[in-house]
C-alpha cells in the first residue's frame, strides 16, 4: 500500500463511528452533494480526493441504495513520479444506511487491484471474491462508515469520548474508532469555521507513526463535513483541506465569515 494510498483510506476511516441497531433519520447529506479536497504533503500540492452522492438510486440485495463515489487522484506534477487513480464505491441502504456492497479499484504506480465486499447484515456475514467470513454486528465498509458518522449527534458528548467501530477491509476486520476532543474555530481558504475536532484511531501501517496520528475537524453543524485532515507519517506530513462543495442539505451554519 502506498503512502498516498495509505492516507487516501484513512481519511474515510477518520470520521467512520458504528451506530448499532439504530434507525436514522433527517440524513446529514443528500443526493447529489459532492465534496472535493486538496491533498498536501508538506508544502506540495500532492492531490485530490472527492466524495460524491451520486443522484441516482442503486437496487442492491433488494433494498434501495444511496450510492457513494469516492476518487483519490495524485496531481498531475506528481503522476509522473508515482501516479494514482484510485476509485470507491459504497452502497448504502437508504433507510438504515447498512453498507450493502462496497468496490474498490486501486492504480498506483502501475500496480492495480480490485476489491467487492458484499455484506448480509442477517447472517452477520461479509462475502469476498476471495471468501465468506463471519462478521461482527454493524460492521462496515470505509466509505460507509464515514457516511454513517455524519448522521451522529456530538451534542452531549464528553471531552475524550470514545467511540468504537468495527471496520472490513482487505479480507480483514479491523477495530478502530474515535476520539472527541471539543470544539474549535479554525481557518481556511474557505472562511473560517466552528468544528468538532475528533481523532481517529488508526491502523498502524508502513506509513502513520501510531494509532493516534490523525485529527480531523468537522463542520459544527447539521451537516458535519470533514473540513481538514491532518496526520504525522514516517516521513513527514500529510493534509487535507476541503477545496470546494455542492448541494448540501443543511446551511453551512458553523461559517463565522
Amino acid at each position: 500500500m502506498s503512502k498516498f494510498i495509505s492516507f487516501f483510506t484513512g481519511f474515510y476511516l477518520c470520521f467512520g463511528v458504528v451506530v448499532f441497531a439504530q434507525e436514522l433519520e433527517g440524513f446529514s447529506f443528500k443526493k447529489g452533494e459532492k465534496l472535493v479536497y486538496r491533498v498536501h504533503y508538506g508544502f506540495i500540492n500532492a492531490g485530490t480526493a472527492t466524495f460524491e452522492v451520486k443522484p441516482q438510486r442503486e437496487l442492491i440485495g433488494g433494498r434501495n441504495c444511496f450510492q457513494i463515489a469516492g476518487t483519490g487522484k495524485t496531481a498531475g506534477g506528481w503522476d509522473w513520479v508515482f501516479k494514482v487513480r484510485d476509485y470507491y464505491y459504497a452502497y448504502l441502504d437508504e433507510v438504515s444506511l447498512d453498507p450493502m456492497m462496497f468496490l474498490r479499484y486501486v492504480d498506483e504506480g502501475g500496480y492495480k487491484f480490485d476489491e467487492k465486499v458484499m455484506f448480509d447484515h442477517q447472517k452477520d456475514s461479509v462475502t469476498t471474491k476471495k471468501s465468506k467470513y463471519k462478521s461482527t454486528d454493524g460492521i462496515m465498509d470505509i466509505m460507509s462508515a464515514l457516511y454513517r458518522a455524519r448522521n451522529m449527534d456530538f451534542s452531549n458528548a464528553k471531552l475524550g469520548q470514545r467511540y468504537p467501530m468495527k471496520i472490513f477491509l482487505d479480507e480483514q476486520e479491523y477495530e478502530v474508532g474515535l476520539i472527541y476532543l471539543g470544539k474549535e474555530t479554525i481557518k481556511t481558504e474557505l472562511g473560517t469555521f466552528r468544528c468538532l475536532k475528533l481523532q481517529p484511531i488508526l491502523i498502524i501501517s508502513n506509513v502513520f507513526k501510531d494509532t493516534d496520528g490523525m485529527l480531523m475537524w468537522a463542520t459544527d453543524d447539521q451537516n458535519k463535513i470533514p473540513i481538514r485532515i491532518k496526520s504525522e507519517i514516517l516521513v513527514g506530513s500529510i493534509k487535507a483541506d476541503l477545496e470546494s462543495f455542492e448541494n448540501l442539505k443543511y446551511p453551512l451554519s458553523s461559517k463565522v465569515k
